[in-house]
């Protein structure tokens, strides 16, 4: 006489499949991602001059000038405040310069960027700041990590925070898959990586990030000696005379290296610090300058 034997792993294994033919997990997540304002360049350029002042959030860099500060709100524009009492400084004023990271000052002359261009600015009334110049396509198109791509017929002046849950495979622990539109939706997972960079893509090692606005530092990327304005980007020396002013006109763009983060102007030299090193550069003739020396240390 034959005996049915139970084998419980036959029976727990028949029971799993037959279960995952017939239950289908089900799994959402949660997540932010940011919607850009766009206006058109000519809005833009209207409105780069000396406006109401406005809270400060995010500032960057500074410069001062007689009993004037400028304070760089990044990617947003710059403050004006009066300094004139110090223990009781005043914001008076706002420029409003979309893609704003950097500036330098001459006199009454203020340089600053704005995403691609350069812009110069009278500052001899700092109340009633001015446009007098604008050199376009004199730096790199704004580089962003991830799926966004960036309408460059327009100017991005804002970005809009939004929610939103979405289903998705239990199995995935990310947001692959998902069907934004990358003209328009940047993803949180992605705006955390691009908190880490500024505008050239040099990494900022952020722990947090908050929006897809471009991430500054203290250092200076722009330097003025003489008549000459120079910027650096993540590998290029650009040159600007600027003899006239409220004037300046480009002339050259000297690939450097990489991972480039700043730059310092000291007796007819270039100080420009990398992340591996220091480069320097002669500018007695300041049309054209000369690298000179290289000093290489541990990455930082």
């Amino acid at each position: 006489m034959l005996k049915k034997i139970f084998n419980p792993l036959v029976t727990f294994t028949a029971l799993a499949l037959l279960m995952q033919g017939c239950i289908k997990d089900h799994c959402t997540q949660t997540c932010s991602y940011f919607v850009p304002v766009y206006k058109t360049s000519e809005e833009v350029r209207a409105n780069i001059k000396s406006n109401a002042p406005r809270e400060m959030e995010r500032t960057g860099k500074l410069y001062i000038r007689g009993n004037y500060i400028f304070l760089n709100e990044i990617d947003k524009g710059i403050h004006i405040i009066d300094n004139s009492v110090p223990t009781s400084p005043k914001n008076v004023a706002f420029v409003d310069i979309p893609g704003n990271m950097d500036m330098a000052v001459k006199g009454n002359t203020l340089y600053a960027d704005a995403y691609t261009d350069l812009i110069t600015l009278d500052i001899a009334d700092p109340l009633n700041a001015k446009t007098t110049n604008i050199v376009e396509n004199a730096f790199p198109f704004r580089q962003y990590y991830g799926t966004f791509y960036a309408d460059t017929s327009k100017v991005i002046v804002d970005w809009v925070k939004r929610d939103t849950t979405v289903n998705m495979d239990c199995g995935n622990s990310g947001f692959f898959g998902i069907d934004f539109n990358k003209s328009e939706v940047f993803m949180y997972n992605d705006v955390a990586g691009l908190s880490n960079y500024s505008n050239d893509g040099r990494s900022l090692s952020s722990s947090k990030s908050v929006s897809p606005f471009g991430a500054g530092g203290s250092m200076a990327r722009f330097a003025i000696a003489g008549n000459h304005l120079y910027s650096v980007t993540l590998s290029d020396l650009n040159v600007f005379e600027i003899s006239a002013p409220q004037n300046p006109s480009f002339i050259s763009k000297i690939n450097i290296g990489w991972n480039i983060e700043t730059i310092f102007p000291f007796h007819q030299k270039l100080f420009i610090g990398s992340t591996t090193g220091m480069y320097i550069y002669g500018i007695s003739n300041g049309s054209n300058p000369v690298k000179e020396g290289q000093f290489l240390h541990v990455q930082s």
